[in-house]
């Protein structure tokens, strides 16, 4: 429908209809519309952001998952810096073994990954 000129007391205001032909004042918001076909429900699954376990001590190189990721889910980064599975570390199930870098207690080694 097209919108609607009200003449108020010598001033001029346009206003909208809305859905089902209701009168929509500036500023206002009008009705709510129909409501839509329920969808299917949702299979979301949350990513787990989590250091790796095991000693930073400069000498061990091997780490487990806090819990199993899905395999080739799994993203490492050490001090902040995504490393490449097969080139910077291997994993094998839940533990990383350390290929390129050895942590030692100030470094920083978390992980982002989907579980199993």
């Amino acid at each position: 429908m097209p919108d609607i000129v009200l003449i108020n007391e010598g001033e001029i205001v346009i206003v909208e209809v809305g859905y089902k032909g209701q009168v929509i004042l500036p500023g206002e918001q009008g009705p709510p519309g129909p409501q839509g076909i329920q969808g299917v429900p949702g299979t979301a699954v949350m990513p787990v952001n989590a250091d790796l376990v095991g000693a930073k001590n400069g000498v061990n190189t091997i780490f487990t998952f806090p819990t199993p990721p899905a395999e080739g889910r799994e993203f490492v980064f050490f001090n902040g810096v995504k490393q490449r599975r097969g080139t910077d570390y291997s994993i094998a199930g839940d533990v990383v073994t350390c290929l390129t870098f050895v942590p030692e207690a100030i470094d920083f080694l978390d992980s982002i990954y989907f579980e199993e």
